[in-house]
């Protein structure tokens, strides 16, 4: 995988948006961000494909912290990565994730 900064996969992957989403025929991957314990708003999710460690979806959590991923693979696996929006604190990844 090449290496690459957040400003450059911020600009090579587009951002889901709601009216973006494929059919619901095709799998689902959610979550909730939590900084400290709080639901954390607007932070950067990068899903990613995990055979081949390339990004696949990307989106934003809402102003409560949730995000969701729809029209995925179901016969895939991905990990996510979620990104400080204020660098504070390193990427939370959360890995052998499949969707439902």
């Amino acid at each position: 995988m090449k290496p690459c900064n957040l400003a450059s996969l911020k600009n090579s992957i587009k951002l889901t948006e709601t009216s973006d989403w494929p059919p619901s025929t095709a799998g689902k991957i959610s979550g909730v961000i939590k900084l400290r314990g709080v639901q954390y708003p607007y932070c950067l999710i990068v899903l990613y494909l995990k055979n081949s460690l390339t990004p696949y979806m990307a989106t934003k959590s809402n102003d409560q912290g949730w995000y969701a991923f729809r029209g995925v693979p179901v016969d895939m696996t991905f990990f996510i990565v979620a990104f400080d929006n204020d660098q504070h604190y390193n990427a939370v990844i959360q890995d052998n994730v499949v969707p439902k």
